[in-house]
């Protein structure tokens, strides 16, 4: 496995990295942009968390839609072998979020994740990649964005498009007035105006829409339970 720490060249660190753009060029194939047709009554939010010994701590937490009441909690700890480089996150975070996954009892119908959907150079952020894998809706919402765009202006609801190749692929999106926008794009299985929506509808007091929030809220608690000697049993 690639780290940033392992004695390869940089000619097989270049093939190495083609093949996984041809691994996401090719799950792009998959990819359905399309109206999620239903309301969902219950929504996920994944995130993970890091310590410094090269661990992983992943956090599903299950949802009701529109009350946000908390129905299931599932949290895996592992060790990650892949760096963090961007473009490629979900090679480093994918198989926590799995092992995580299948540990629920109940599979949500709409998943938020924290990281790109579309709005990717080959269109394959962590939400699609996630999304095509599942075969689940998932949406995206980054707190930075992987393509360059402008700004929305300073007011709540308010949005900029993201364009790759002249393709709207996603929007910049204020969430509060006076706060950083999100940059919000469809993953899998669900349309570009349905991803800014659900996204704004999931937002209460704060920047973050909540399944996102409260994921990483548990992740970091995960994370602070091992350094303390133990772990989130109960999730």
């Amino acid at each position: 496995m690639y780290s940033k720490n392992s004695s390869i060249s940089e000619r097989e660190k270049n093939h190495f990295f083609l093949k996984l753009e041809k691994i996401q060029k090719k799950l792009a194939s998959r990819i359905k942009i399309q109206p999620l047709g239903f309301i969902p009554r219950f929504i996920a939010g994944i995130d993970v968390s890091y310590s410094g010994d090269n661990y992983g701590y992943a956090v599903i937490v299950v949802m009701e839609w529109k009350t946000f009441k908390i129905v299931e909690i599932k949290s895996v700890k592992s060790k990650v072998l892949f760096p963090y480089v961007p473009g490629f996150l979900s090679f480093r975070e994918i198989p926590l979020i799995l092992k995580c996954f299948f540990k629920l009892n109940l599979k949500p119908e709409l998943i938020f994740v924290d990281g790109q959907g579309i709005a990717h150079p080959r269109k394959m952020g962590l939400a699609t990649h996630l999304g095509v894998l599942l075969n689940i809706p998932t949406l995206g919402c980054a707190k930075k964005p992987l393509i360059k765009c402008k700004m929305p202006e300073n007011k709540k609801g308010a949005i900029y498009p993201i364009f790759l190749e002249k393709e709207v692929v996603g929007y910049a999106l204020r969430t509060k007035q006076g706060v950083k926008p999100v940059f919000v794009s469809p993953g899998h299985l669900i349309s570009l105006e349905e991803s800014v929506e659900f996204t704004l509808q999931a937002v209460t007091k704060y920047r973050i829409p909540e399944p996102l929030r409260i994921a990483h809220q548990l992740s970091l608690k995960a994370k602070n339970f091992v350094k303390n000697g133990c772990f989130l049993r109960y999730m």
